[in-house]
């Protein structure tokens, strides 16, 4: 039995946590549920990747349509709701699904895993808003409801995970929803905007549909199928369809431009790399068999020829609603599919990777697309911390030696077509 440290009193029964006499605990907690919320809260998010976290659980769910809805008045966010409809959670699931670190898909490095850590979706609210429901529905069950409120943490009235009730949605986001099952997440006490509303009603077509783009397609990219989809993804942001957003300019199924040109589009590269010994051992615990190696591949393409001609393509009207801004120098990198980042790889840090000849990324890089995909066998092989996955620096070595060559190519082809507006040759 416990012994207190404070004032000698001895526990009355097995795992009391409180001392009877003194009141102090006989132990300490891992954690303080108020101040570790309020250190999740500072996570690094934006708003479109803290939406994403929520959209992976949908997708993950084997949701068809999912929704996305912002609620606003004046310059403020008053809440986001995210409907899916997708296989829902039953009553003990869903008691935890605000819980830290609890995750029915933990270390789940799979062709079908979006999330790993359990953390995600939570961590990702937290730094948007101060109050996150959820209602959620399995098939032939019924709607049941759990809640996190930061304030009421802080206070003391929620020291733990609420007991789910049964409880249907408000009525109001039922179109958000599946009627039969499905989920609803609804982001209140929203604090963490960081773009205007303006901006995120115009970004979030291009970001989202570039992100999920592959699940929108329903197929990759060699027409293989992803994961256990049956159904291509439908995706709304604020009752509009979203779009596949193809950062090659390559795929016109589902584009938001059907007519635009299509890209060139060159061989495709593959790098093959050794799944590290840890990721196997894991695997090895969850009597999953892991692969010695798995592939990296990287596809490279030219924007069309039409968008070369000075005037065109370098218009704001033009690019900003296809993805074309100066944050697209560089690439799109693709976690089972799904992008987890855009753009170019820090100066300093591509600099400094050899081989030589490639210091850094300037405008005319802007016009050629390259992505790469790996799967989750190689998580350990690309550092995520500060939410950018970007390769080690071994593997980030080979990428850049695999691609000098052709990004050597492509700008001088890309200046040549700019200069005299002759078509581009491989």
């Amino acid at each position: 039995m416990e012994e207190c440290r404070n004032c000698g009193a001895k526990a009355l029964f097995e795992e009391q946590k409180v001392c009877h006499e003194c009141k102090k605990q006989y132990r300490k907690d891992w954690m303080h549920p108020a101040q570790g919320i309020k250190s999740m809260m500072k996570n690094k998010f934006t708003e479109f990747t803290a939406f994403c976290e929520v959209i992976d659980n949908s997708i993950q769910a084997g949701a068809t349509n999912v929704k996305v809805k912002m609620e606003t008045s004046g310059k403020e966010i008053l809440a986001m709701a995210f409907g899916d409809d997708g296989i829902g959670m039953d009553a003990e699931i869903l008691e935890g699904c605000l819980s830290i670190g609890e995750s029915t898909r933990y270390g789940d490095q799979s062709a079908e895993g979006l999330g790993r850590f359990g953390v995600g979706m939570k961590f990702a609210a937290l730094n948007q808003a101060k109050r996150c429901s959820v209602w959620s529905k399995p098939p032939g069950g019924e709607w049941m409801f759990t809640y996190l409120d930061v304030n009421e943490v802080e206070s003391g009235a929620l020291p733990n995970c609420p007991i789910p009730i049964p409880q249907k949605p408000p009525a109001h986001y039922s179109n958000l929803h599946g009627k039969d099952q499905g989920t609803l997440v609804l982001w209140e006490k929203y604090y963490g905007r960081k773009k205007s509303i303006g901006q995120i009603s115009k970004e979030a077509p291009v970001y989202l549909g570039r992100t999920y783009r592959y699940f929108i397609w329903n197929e990759g990219p060699n027409g293989e199928s992803i994961g256990n989809r049956q159904k291509p993804l439908r995706l709304f942001f604020d009752g509009e369809e979203l779009h596949a957003v193809d950062p090659l300019y390559a795929n016109k199924n589902n584009n938001r431009f059907p007519d635009d040109p299509p890209a060139d589009v060159w061989d495709q590269m593959t790098i093959s790399w050794p799944v590290g010994p840890e990721t196997r051992e894991s695997a090895d615990k969850r009597g999953v068999t892991a692969p010695d190696e798995s592939d990296i591949r990287i596809r490279f393409s030219l924007l069309p020829d039409e968008w070369l001609i000075p005037g065109l393509a370098g218009t704001k009207e033009f690019c900003e609603p296809r993805g074309i801004d100066k944050q697209s120098t560089g690439f799109s990198i693709l976690r089972n599919y799904r992008e987890v980042f855009f753009g170019p790889i820090d100066g300093n840090v591509w600099r400094h990777t050899p081989p030589g000849g490639w210091s850094r990324f300037e405008d005319v890089d802007r016009w050629w697309g390259c992505e790469i995909l790996f799967d989750g066998w190689l998580d350990n092989r690309f550092s995520f911390g500060g939410r950018d996955p970007l390769p080690k620096p071994l593997l980030l070595e080979a990428i850049k030696k695999t691609l000098l060559p052709r990004r050597v190519a492509a700008r001088g082809a890309i200046r040549d077509r700019i200069k005299s507006r002759r078509p581009l040759r491989d």
